[in-house]
C-alpha cells in the first residue's frame, strides 16, 4: 500500500490492514466522528480549493469558511446543515480528540504531497518548507511513524545526489 493510501486509509478512520485508526488516548475513539469530522473538513477545503468560492483574492479556508459553510450547506435541511456546521467548527477550533486526528492526517498529506512533487521534478529537499511547517506537531503513534519513514526516505533522496557528486 502506498504511503498516500495510508494516509486516505486513516483518513477514513482505519490504518492499513484494516485496523481502525485511534486518534489518541483521551477518550475511547469515534470512529464515525473521526469521518465525519474529516468530510466536513473535506468539503469546505474542496470547495475553497476549487476556486468555486469569493472573488479571487486568496484567503485561508478558514478565514472563508463560516461565509463558504452557509453557501454549502443552504440546499441542506436545516438539521444536516446543522451538524455539518457544527463538525466543521469542532475541526477548525481542535475541540475534539477526532478533529485533532483529522488535522494531522492533513500535516501528514501535506508534506506526502511535497515528497511526491519533489520525487517527480527529481529535485530533493525543493519542498523544505512544506517539512518545516509541521516540525513536532505529530504526536499520534501511526502518524508518527508514517511521517518518520517518509523523512527517512526524503533524507536518503537529498543524500543521493550529494553521494553521487563526491564519487
Amino acid at each position: 500500500m502506498s504511503k498516500q493510501a495510508k494516509v486516505r486509509s486513516a483518513r477514513d478512520g482505519a490504518m492499513p490492514g484494516g485496523q481502525p485508526a485511534r486518534p489518541g488516548r483521551e477518550s475511547p475513539p469515534d470512529w464515525l466522528g473521526i469521518q465525519k469530522c474529516g468530510e466536513a473538513r473535506e468539503c469546505i477545503r474542496s470547495h475553497v480549493q476549487d476556486g468555486s468560492y469569493g472573488s479571487g483574492h486568496q484567503r485561508r479556508p478558514s478565514q472563508q469558511g463560516p461565509e463558504a459553510m452557509k453557501q454549502l450547506t443552504q440546499l441542506l435541511p436545516e438539521d444536516l446543515r446543522k451538524e455539518l456546521y457544527e463538525l466543521w467548527e469542532e475541526y477548525e477550533t481542535q475541540s475534539s480528540a477526532e478533529a485533532r486526528f483529522v488535522k494531522q492526517l492533513d500535516r501528514c498529506e501535506m508534506i506526502l504531497q511535497a515528497s511526491e512533487y519533489e520525487n517527480l521534478e527529481s529535485k530533493p529537499g525543493r519542498l523544505q518548507d512544506f517539512y518545516d511547517s509541521t516540525a513536532g506537531k505529530f504526536s499520534h503513534p501511526e502518524i508518527v511513524q508514517l511521517v518518520s519513514e517518509l523523512e527517512a526516505e526524503r533524507n536518503a533522496n537529498i543524500a543521493a545526489p550529494t553521494s553521487e557528486l563526491s564519487s
